[in-house]
């Protein structure tokens, strides 16, 4: 790999925790987790999640049984819950094609190879630092927050997510069994900016938001051109559904 590769590196940009009433001492530095690689690919589901009140999913379901027609849509559309955008992400490092290229490791990153990598990739599921650790020992008690994230993958789209799940695989090592290769299956799941008041999240899905409102009226602009057969033809049908 040399340094005057010209494409666009995805990474992870990480924030300190949101505090309500920070005020301006909140800290808005953030810190880089570029891909050496991007990954090969990008796998991401998009799911509406049932709704959790299951007595007004029965109240629901009677009135559509009595009105049917379109209050059935109306209904069933009002009975669903939240959207869940979900990702998973294979991020790659190997120190030997540092070693092979123009970027010549020192004796210290020989010797601790790609740790210092997956230790800050690791340290995105747990608390941030500085933040106090929990004493309660009731489950359902709040804790410690972990650091804002978002995956920035390209020009156009920056999504804050939660880092869910971190699967981590080390083929390879050195003489003092630091890593020099491995794979990082990361799970992540689109964050809401309901849960924690974050305006970094809120922002991003603001802007996330508007760029899929404008590509999607790009496609439709083009498709209106592209596509005035098909429009013809649809007319025609409907044409000839209403004299029969």
């Amino acid at each position: 790999m040399t340094n005057d590769e010209r494409y666009v590196r995805g990474a992870f940009a990480v924030f300190a925790p949101h505090q309500p009433g920070g005020g301006g001492n909140a800290d808005t530095s953030s810190r880089l987790i570029p891909f050496r690689f991007n990954p090969e690919g990008l796998s991401r589901s998009l799911q509406i999640e049932q709704a959790q009140n299951n007595q007004g999913n029965e109240g629901a379901e009677e009135r559509r049984g009595r009105t049917g027609g379109a209050n059935t849509q109306q209904a069933g559309d009002a009975a669903d819950g939240p959207l869940k955008h979900t990702f998973a992400v294979t991020v790659r490092s190997d120190l030997r094609d540092r070693e092979e290229g123009q970027e010549r490791p020192d004796a210290e990153t020989l010797s601790l190879g790609i740790l210092p990598e997956l230790a800050a990739l690791e340290q995105l599921m747990y608390p941030a630092a500085g933040a106090a650790p929990s004493t309660a020992r009731d489950a359902t008690a709040p804790r410690p927050p972990r650091p804002t994230v978002l995956l920035v993958w390209g020009l156009h789209r920056v999504f804050p997510v939660r880092v869910v799940s971190m699967t981590i695989n080390e083929p390879l090592h050195n003489a003092d069994l630091a890593p020099i290769r491995a794979e990082v299956e990361v799970g992540l799941e689109v964050a809401r900016d309901d849960a924690t008041g974050d305006p970094r999240i809120a922002e991003a899905l603001g802007y996330m938001q508007n760029q899929r409102a404008q590509h999607a009226q790009r496609f439709y602009q083009r498709a209106s051109v592209q596509g005035t057969a098909v429009a013809s033809l649809g007319t025609d049908t409907a044409s000839a559904l209403r004299r029969s």
